[in-house]
């Protein structure tokens, strides 16, 4: 009787273990839908990066339900026949370009003659609808041995101010590479790299990679109002100095008996 009473009760936490995924007020039905149970007063909460959903996503209040996929898909159809429109519009009043909404400061116009001008960009952007964000400037100097090498590169940054570094710096001799290197004496400087932010940015944050047989490193840090500072930079990763933000131009001078350093995780932004 007593190995019955066992087998019953050891049946019986088998059964829940499997039936019960998780503490309630969650739990998995056998039709493998899945309950979140609050209280009146209470609210759910979710806290992920990204939540997938697979099927048409329904929220339901107390006698209204409503399809939020069929929403999603309405404003999308909505969005299309808007684009429909303005163009329609634009063609229709003899403007000509349509400017981008995101870049635009205002669309000129001569309101004696009713005729539209050209789209007056924000800083940052460019081109004739103001759709294209601007480059900043890349140059450097280096050498390992042989002829100098010279870069130059316009780069675009990213919709959060990110700099992509145009051609990382590799120890080969080959190159032009994004970085201030020589190989000419210990703690030498003789290569350069230089970021130009224009009118468009000014330097939010970076860092400065140093390193090599000897190195030596130099950071200035120029601003539109004319100011420079200056930093001795060591071997190793660093963060440039908050005294640099704000700054318009960035330059490294660098080198040593073989040494280089270089520019990572750039960050811009707009002028305030």
């Amino acid at each position: 009787m007593c190995s019955i009473s066992i087998f019953i009760v050891a049946f019986s936490i088998l059964n829940l273990s499997v039936s019960v995924y998780a503490n309630q007020p969650i739990v998995r039905f056998k039709n493998r839908t899945v309950g979140i149970l609050a209280d009146a007063d209470a609210g759910v909460f979710t806290a992920t990066e990204n939540v997938t959903i697979l099927g048409d996503l329904e929220v339901k209040a107390t006698n209204k339900k409503v399809n939020i996929t069929e929403k999603v898909d309405s404003l999308i159809r909505l969005q299309s026949n808007m684009e429909l429109r303005v163009n329609g519009f634009v063609q229709h009043a003899n403007m000509g370009v349509v400017c981008d909404p995101e870049g635009t400061e205002y669309r000129s116009r001569n309101f004696e003659t009713g005729e539209f001008g050209a789209c007056v960009c924000k800083k940052g952007y460019m081109g004739e609808t103001c759709s294209i964000r601007s480059p900043v400037q890349i140059t450097s100097v280096g050498s390992k041995g042989n002829a100098k090498k010279y870069g130059n590169w316009e780069v675009i940054p990213s919709d959060d101010g990110r700099i992509i570094d145009p051609a990382p710096f590799v120890d080969n001799g080959l190159g032009p590479y994004a970085a201030a290197s020589c190989c000419t004496g210990s703690y030498n400087k003789c290569g350069e790299e230089k970021l130009m932010l224009g009118d468009s940015y000014q330097l939010e944050s970076g860092k400065i990679k140093v390193a090599g047989w000897k190195p030596a490193c130099e950071l200035s840090c120029h601003f539109g109002h004319g100011g420079v500072t200056k930093h001795a930079i060591n071997s190793g990763l660093h963060s440039i100095p908050s005294s640099c933000h704000g700054a318009k131009t960035v330059a490294i001078e660098g080198g040593g008996f073989c040494g280089w350093c270089y520019f990572e995780d750039m960050v811009v932004k707009s002028p305030m």
